[in-house]
Formats: structure tokens, sequence, C-alpha cells
């Protein structure tokens, strides 16, 4: 839990990218990968935990191969509309068996788990994007903890997804 403590944080913080609206953009996204593939929430935050270590370890290659910071490659993700910019940067390989890891853990079949990933993806890296700074380059806690931390609560963003869905459906006190 401790990275979505990390990104209320940010929240907070008048510096970081981080708004209740924009983690409501997120739920939405979240919520059309459901309707649109016929699945729970449950089940896409089940998807969302399932892909987190292939995302890590792709972040980690295109820092260590491109020397570029972590942070470029989610804001360019997160800002992605487009299945194409997603692969060029993950392999077909990798999103091959991502598909596959996503299937497995839910009931959908291999090619739709491939599919919801063109949601999946970007709406992971949003969430992970919302801990940038403003006016500061390569400052992103939730970035950072995402890749360095060895804890499983910092690794899952299924879990993430999973309270910000409760977040946002708190009833108004």
């Amino acid at each position: 839990m401790s990275l979505f403590f990390d990104l209320l944080c940010a929240v907070n913080s008048p510096n970081q990218r981080a708004s209740v609206d924009q983690l409501r953009v997120v739920a939405d996204v979240l919520e059309v990968a459901a309707q649109q593939h016929g699945i729970t929430s449950a089940e896409v935050q089940t998807a969302l935990s399932a892909i987190s270590p292939h995302l890590r370890a792709v972040l980690q290659q295109k820092v260590s191969i491109l020397q570029q910071p972590a942070e470029t490659t989610v804001h360019q993700l997160a800002e992605t509309e487009t299945s194409d910019t997603i692969q060029t940067m993950v392999s077909p390989s990798v999103y091959s068996t991502m598909g596959r890891s996503v299937a497995a853990q839910t009931s959908l079949s291999d090619e739709t788990g491939k599919e919801i990933l063109s949601l999946l993806i970007p709406a992971a890296m949003h969430l992970l994007d919302l801990g940038a700074q403003y006016n500061v380059s390569n400052g992103n806690l939730l970035v950072s903890r995402f890749l360095n931390s060895d804890r499983r609560e910092d690794l899952d963003l299924g879990e993430v997804a999973y309270f910000i869905h409760r977040m946002m459906d708190a009833p108004a006190p």
C-alpha cells in the first residue's frame, strides 16, 4: 500500500502533477477497459497486477539501454493514445507475454488479454506519471519507488487501482 500512500502524498503536494481529478481520469479509463471487455473492476485490477512486473522490467530496460530517465518513458506512455506508440516502447514478445499473463489471471482469452493492454499500459503509466514534480526533470517518487523497491506492495499497480476505485466510489460525507 505504500505506493498508494505515495500517490496520496503526491495528490496533496502542490509541486506534483497528481490531483483528485487525475485519479478520476485513471479510474475512468480502467472502468472503460472493464466495460469494453465485459469484465469486472476487480479483474481489471488483477490484470494490472499481472502486468506490473513486466512494466517494471520494460522501464528498467529502457533506462539501461537508452540511458534515458525512466520518467521520460513513463511520460511518453502516459500521453499516448495509440497502440503503435506502446508497441514501439514494448517489444512484441514482452507485449505477448503481458497479454498471456493477463489472460492467465482473468477470464479473458489470450487475444483479449493483449487487446486490453492498449488501455491498461497508458493508464498504469499515467498513474505513475502523477508523481512527477512541476519544474523538475527526473523527479518522480512514484516511478523511483516502482523501479527500485523490492517490496511487493510497491510494485502492484492493481492494488493501487483497487484503492483508487474505493476512494472514487466512496459516498460523499
